[in-house]
C-alpha cells in the first residue's frame, strides 16, 4: 500500500520503469513472484479495493510480460487480463451491441440517443445493484437529466435466465431501457470485461467510453463537474 501510494503520486512515465523493476525484483524467487502476482491483483484489480486502478494495474501486468526474469507459462495469465483489461478503455469507443426489450424488441447501443448514455450490467436480485437503481432514480443530478432525455439509461442483463429477468422487470426504474442479451453475445464474445456486477459506463453522445466500470457516486459526481 505504501508502495502504491508513491506510484500513485507519480507521472506515469516514471511510474512505469519502477513498476518494472519491481516486477524483476521478485521474479528472481517463484514463491515471492506468485505473492507478489496475488497482492498486486487484490490491491489494483479487485472491485473492492480503494486503491482499485486500472490504469497502474495495466502497467503492473505490462511489466510481468516484458520481464525477462518471468517464465513464458507464467505471461500466459498476465496476457489474458491485459487484454481483458484493454477493452472499452476511456476514450475509445464503447463496443456496439444488441439487446433485446421485454417486448421482442431488438435494440442496438449505438442508437441510444441522449448527451450522455449510462451503461449499467445487472443482474436480478442483486442487492448492490438495487442499491445503485435506487441511486440513479433519486439523483438530484442525474434523474433530471434522464426524464428530460438528456441522458439515456441500458441496463442490460447478460446471464440467461430470462424467467428471472422478466419478473425483476416491474422493479426497474420507468425511463429506462432495460434489455437482455439472449444470444449471450457479450459473455460469449467477451465484448466487455465484467469482474463484477453491478458494471457501470458513463459514454458521451458518441458513445465514447468516459468512465469505465465506475462507481454511481464517481459519475454523478462527473456529471456535476462538467
Amino acid at each position: 500500500a505504501n508502495f502504491l501510494g508513491v506510484i500513485f503520486s507519480m507521472p506515469p512515465e516514471q511510474a512505469a520503469p519502477v513498476q518494472r523493476r519491481l516486477v524483476d525484483s521478485a521474479a528472481v524467487c517463484p514463491a515471492m513472484y506468485d505473492r507478489f502476482v496475488e497482492v498486486g491483483d487484490r490491491y489494483l484489480d479487485d472491485p473492492n479495493s480503494p486503491m482499485r486502478s486500472e490504469e497502474h494495474y495495466i502497467r503492473l501486468l505490462e511489466a510481468q510480460i516484458a520481464s525477462p526474469y518471468v517464465d513464458d507459462a507464467c505471461k500466459i495469465r498476465p496476457r489474458a487480463l491485459l487484454a481483458a483489461a484493454m477493452k472499452n478503455r476511456p476514450g475509445t469507443p464503447a463496443t456496439d451491441f444488441n439487446y433485446t426489450t421485454a417486448s421482442g424488441r431488438t435494440g442496438r447501443l449505438s442508437k441510444l440517443r441522449g448527451d450522455h448514455t449510462l451503461l449499467l450490467f445487472y443482474t436480478p436480485g442483486c442487492p448492490d445493484c438495487a442499491r445503485v437503481e435506487r441511486y440513479i432514480a433519486g439523483s438530484k443530478i442525474l434523474a433530471p437529466l434522464i426524464a428530460s432525455g438528456r441522458m439515456a439509461v441500458l441496463a442490460v442483463y447478460v446471464d440467461d435466465d430470462l424467467g428471472a429477468w422478466r419478473a425483476h422487470l416491474p422493479e426497474m426504474p420507468r425511463g429506462w431501457t432495460v434489455g437482455c442479451d439472449p444470444a449471450q453475445a457479450i459473455n460469449d464474445r467477451e465484448l466487455y470485461a465484467l469482474p463484477a456486477i453491478p458494471n457501470l459506463y458513463l459514454l458521451d453522445k458518441d458513445k465514447r467510453v468516459i468512465l469505465k466500470d465506475a462507481p454511481v457516486e464517481r459519475i454523478e459526481a462527473w456529471i456535476a463537474a462538467n
